[in-house]
């Protein structure tokens, strides 16, 4: 018999971990604790506070006296959800911005883009 240490489907660490989705991730109401939101961008605890100490976590982070709150919000938007359910959203935002980091191209040389005031 030989033993195989290799992880598994079946192995503890695997059944625990949760499978988070939309309804489970608004289900959580309007804030969370840091290990959630960890988990729902499949961080580690450790990895989790060394980033929201730093400013570094994937989205803003709320610290509350000694704990730490994440608005399920910016988690949402961070996953590119629509904030209230069963909206849709498109490629940019209300107000004609491109989505996440993204930049408008730049205009060609010896070309201004300003917008007039009606």
């Amino acid at each position: 018999m030989s033993s195989d240490t290799r992880p598994s489907a079946t192995t503890p660490a695997s059944r625990h971990r949760r499978l988070w989705t939309e309804d489970t991730i608004r289900a959580l109401g309007m804030v969370t604790d840091l290990p959630t939101a960890a988990s729902i961008f499949d961080l580690g605890r450790a990895l989790a506070y060394e980033l929201a100490k730093n400013n570094d976590f994937p989205v803003p982070v709320i610290r509350v006296g000694t704990r730490y709150r994440v608005p399920v919000a910016a988690i949402l938007a961070a996953l590119r959800l629509p904030a209230e359910p069963g909206t849709c959203t498109h490629a940019g935002s209300e107000r004609g911005s491109p989505p996440g980091n993204q930049q408008h191209p730049p205009a060609a040389p010896g070309h201004t883009t300003t917008k007039e005031n009606p």
